[in-house]
This record gives C-alpha cells, sequence and structure tokens, in this order.
C-alpha cells in the first residue's frame, strides 16, 4: 500500500468539499486502521453522529468511540417498532454500560406497533416496502 499524507483541510471540515479534496480524503483514509479513521472523523468531521441498530458493527464502534474519546459523538437508534425484545434490552444495557444517552427515534406519531398498523395496516413490508423503509427510518 502506497503512502497518503493528510489532506490538507482547516478542521473541522467545511462545506462544500470539492471532488479534488473528497478523492484525497478518501484514498488517505484507506491507509488508516479502524481506530484512527474514528479519530479522524472525531476531529475533522462537525457535528457527527453515531447511528447503530446494536448490531455487531455497531456495538464494535460504540465501544472503540468509548477507549477513544470521553466525549463520544451523540448516538441514534432508529426504532421500527418491531425489533425483538432482546434487542430493546441490549439498547438499555449498553446505555448504562457505556453512560450514554441514546436519542431513539420512531415511526411519526406511533408509540407502539399497535400506533404504527393501526396508521398504515399490518404487514406494511410486505405490501409496499419502499413507504415501509421510509415511515420507519427516516425520522421526522
Amino acid at each position: 500500500m502506497t503512502s497518503v499524507s493528510e489532506p490538507p483541510f482547516k478542521k473541522p471540515l467545511q462545506h462544500p468539499i470539492d471532488s479534488e479534496l473528497l478523492d484525497h480524503i478518501n484514498a488517505y483514509l484507506t491507509t488508516l486502521s479502524v481506530q484512527a479513521i474514528l479519530k479522524w472523523s472525531l476531529e475533522s468531521l462537525p457535528n457527527l453522529h453515531q447511528t447503530t441498530a446494536f448490531g455487531l458493527t455497531g456495538l464494535v464502534q460504540l465501544d472503540m468511540l468509548s477507549k477513544i474519546t470521553s466525549n463520544p459523538p451523540p448516538l441514534i437508534f432508529i426504532d421500527t417498532l418491531y425489533h425483538f425484545k432482546e434487542t430493546l434490552e441490549l439498547v438499555e444495557a449498553n446505555k448504562r454500560k457505556y453512560g450514554r444517552h441514546v436519542h431513539i427515534y420512531k415511526p411519526e406519531g406511533c408509540e407502539t406497533t399497535e400506533d404504527f398498523e393501526r396508521k398504515h395496516g399490518q404487514r406494511l413490508w410486505e405490501i409496499n416496502e419502499p413507504l415501509y423503509d421510509y415511515l420507519v427510518k427516516v425520522p421526522c
């Protein structure tokens, strides 16, 4: 792997980002470890947030970030209202373990699966998957 220098720009990174700088950033990041990419991101990207579904990769990132910074980015969880009970328990366990507040977003106007199905019908993901994805995964 060839050595690529860190791209020259004032931190934090400002918008708009021209394509030449973006190409340089991407080339540079490919030379770094995951931990180094996370450190670079914390230093370089304003308003950075972490989204997670509390799967394996999200949990690894959560743990890594807790080890490299005392000021981790805000944590976001999209509650589709169809998560397993164990997933919701894992959210709570990790909030306690890492002392993190988690911003939880649910489909607009719905607190429960019953609320969602009353508004949009049952098994919407089978009837209209794009609409279902939009309704449960795009925070308002």
